[in-house]
């Protein structure tokens, strides 16, 4: 005995479809109602029982029911207005021995739709909007085409790698413009459109600096955020990733390094999915690479993946000609923003060029901007004189330092007194040279032999830094 469409209304799957809010009913093959859901009720203002065994078409004229039981077939999405209510329509049949039975009718409220894809894209503009903060953050400024200087054949390298999407580390020593060269090659390249991340891997602490860079699932320790956080790895996602003093990262965090590499995907920290990575690397550093790897302080398989491109910056004192244009850059870049601008800006007097040119800058590019920015303010007149400089940079017969030696007037006094004098000296001397901001300092107390900490108070002994200002 066939079975009727009415026979499969069970008060429990009515019970389920009452739950939805798209408007839902169905038909036997006389096109008469035998169920509607509240949606469906409440949107043609009619009782449940004046419903039911109404002919549909009395209510929608046009119904697609007709087609559906001429060709047996479902139909999808169709566009129908009835009363000023503008609809999308499915419409499944029931077949019974190869008879239409009933058919069940789904109707969608174009208004509805309309306003889910204005969420939509109201949240698409948001996406967009976190996107372009997010590429303003980490924005490359610099480009091949402001780069000063003369010496480029370091830089041809830089330019052939910007073409291409290969892995490349940048040696030099510190001050050279690694960074420069590095947001350079970013904005010479296909992903320029994307974001910049520099990570320095020696200024993020050990233990924090997996989650930095590969981020962590919700819960995924103690104090974690509880929705968990994105990784800088994932926010560089198209972009490109500078990872500065990158011999100075853990061994054990290398190895996950070279896994990215190598996988193109990274895994949050308690996290079991796997997140896919469209990023560049460059790396940089101003040590011994090979060295570092002979002795296995640097894992030779993750070099050879950095090392696709080696871009070595000469240090200054081997780039002499370099001089002229970028002490010009420097005095310029120092007017531009100097609260005693000047109409015609300072030039360099012979007697200064010579001591510029004969001094060994061991800070290199940002040891030579500092001079000159000191040069700039306390010059009087139209040109930058020789006294202008900074006292490390001309020679012993000047009675100034030249190296760390000391001449001190005066040394008669007490020994200790005679030592304070001459650290504090040497300390004012290297900051200087290499900078004071957390880099800097952190060369210096290199340069010295000493830790970080030690150096911090040893520039507090001799008042040599403010505390509110680290």
């Amino acid at each position: 005995m066939q079975k009727k469409m009415a026979d499969y209304l069970t008060p429990e799957l009515t019970r389920w479809l009452d739950m939805f809010a798209e408007g839902i009913v169905v038909i036997d093959q006389d096109i008469r109602v035998l169920f509607a859901n509240v949606s469906y009720i409440n949107r043609w203002k009619y009782t449940k029982e004046e419903l039911l065994g109404m002919y549909l078409p009395s209510i929608r004229p046009w119904t697609v029911a007709f087609k559906v039981l001429e060709t047996k077939k479902a139909m999808y999405g169709v566009m129908h207005a009835v009363k000023g209510f503008e609809s999308y329509i499915d419409a499944v049949p029931f077949i019974e021995d190869g008879v239409v039975i009933g058919i069940l009718i789904v109707t969608r409220n174009n208004t509805l739709i309309d306003e889910f894809y204005e969420k939509i894209n109201m949240y698409k503009n948001q996406i967009d909007q976190m996107s372009q903060r997010m590429r303003d953050m980490f924005r490359a400024e610099y480009s091949f085409d402001g780069i000063t200087g003369n010496s480029y054949e370091y830089i041809q390298l830089a330019k052939k790698a910007a073409e291409v999407d290969s892995s490349v580390l940048i040696t030099g020593e510190s001050g050279t413009g690694k960074e420069v060269v590095a947001q350079s090659i970013h904005n010479a390249s296909t992903r320029n459109k994307f974001a910049f991340v520099d990570i320095n891997c020696a200024s993020v602490p050990e233990h924090l600096l997996e989650s930095e860079l590969f981020g962590y699932a919700p819960g995924a320790f103690s104090g974690a955020n509880k929705t968990g956080k994105m990784g800088l790895f994932e926010a560089a996602n198209g972009g490109t990733v500078f990872l500065d003093e990158i011999t100075e990262m853990p061994m054990a965090l290398q190895s996950k390094l070279l896994r990215a590499l190598q996988e193109r995907k990274i895994r949050r920290l308690g996290d079991n999915k796997n997140i896919p990575l469209n990023i560049r690397f460059i790396a940089a550093t101003n040590q011994d690479v090979c060295k570092l790897v002979s002795s296995e302080k640097f894992r030779k398989d993750l070099y050879y993946r950095l090392a696709v491109f080696v871009v070595n910056i000469p240090p200054l004192r081997e780039r002499k000609s370099d001089l002229a244009p970028l002490i010009k850059q420097f005095i310029g870049d120092y007017y531009k923003t100097a609260r005693n601008p000047k109409p015609v800006l300072p030039e360099v007097g012979s007697a200064a060029m010579r001591a510029i040119e004969e001094y060994s800058w061991p800070g290199n590019i940002r040891q030579l901007k500092n001079a000159i920015e000191y040069a700039c303010v306390v010059q009087k007149g139209n040109f930058i004189e020789r006294s202008d400089l900074p006292a490390y940079v001309l020679p012993q017969s000047d009675g100034m330092i030249i190296g760390d030696d000391v001449s001190f007037e005066g040394d008669q006094g007490e020994l200790s007194a005679i030592l304070d004098a001459t650290e504090r000296r040497v300390l004012k001397k290297r900051i200087s040279i290499y900078g004071s901001d957390l880099a800097g300092r952190r060369e210096t107390a290199k340069s010295m032999g000493i830790s970080v900490p030690t150096l911090y108070n040893k520039l507090r002994k001799h008042g040599l830094i403010n505390d509110n200002h680290k």
